[in-house]
């Protein structure tokens, strides 16, 4: 049995497909981001936001084999490699609401150098392409955002410990530990929702 395909939000950095032509024009990847990390981000937003539409065939097949070690590396720090991706994205795609929110959700990524991003802005505005709020509100709603929150950030006790998932996943009902605040955001940043 065909399923229809439906709606995607993003996708993975290396496995989709897309029109050759399309991808030029779109500004292929980021040539600022760093090695991976991120880039599936950047681009699931350009193709929303500057023009068109992202699907995902359900019955599709696609394999993804890792290598025993990567050929290259990434310096001295991983991390900051993949901040400094995330960081891009948000300096390129954010309003300075949205820039704030991320800078609370990822503290560890305000002294991250990101590099020059003014190649990639010049893009969004030489193709009109559509602001962030867009995509919050017409593709993908149902992501949880800070306009949606009546408060956001630690859930610290008086004694430094702060509420954690323990890099649980995001279902409901899942167990939360007590750990020392780091300020780092991740599974220690918590959104009350206006609707709960």
């Amino acid at each position: 049995r065909v399923r229809e395909a439906v709606v995607s939000t993003q996708s993975t950095g290396g496995l989709f497909a897309i029109d050759r032509l399309w991808f030029y024009q779109l500004g292929m990847y980021d040539d600022g981001q760093d090695i991976w990390g991120g880039e599936n981000i950047d681009l699931s937003f350009r193709v929303w936001l500057c023009g068109g539409q992202q699907w995902m065939s359900p019955c599709s097949k696609v394999a993804h084999v890792f290598r025993p070690k990567h050929p290259y590396t990434f310096g001295n720090d991983n991390f900051n490699v993949v901040m400094k991706n995330y960081k891009r994205n948000a300096l390129v795609w954010f309003d300075k609401e949205q820039l704030d929110f991320f800078y609370r959700w990822k503290p560890q990524a305000i002294p991250v150098d990101a590099g020059d991003v003014s190649e990639r802005l010049a893009f969004n505005k030489k193709n009109n392409c559509r602001n962030f709020n867009y995509f919050l509100t017409d593709v993908w709603p149902e992501l949880p955002s800070e306009r949606d929150c009546l408060a956001t950030g630690e859930i610290k006790g008086t004694d430094n410990i702060c509420l954690d998932n323990a890099a649980s996943s995001d279902k409901h009902g899942q167990q939360l530990g007590c750990y020392g605040c780091d300020s780092m955001g991740n599974n220690q940043f918590w959104m009350y929702k206006k609707d709960r």
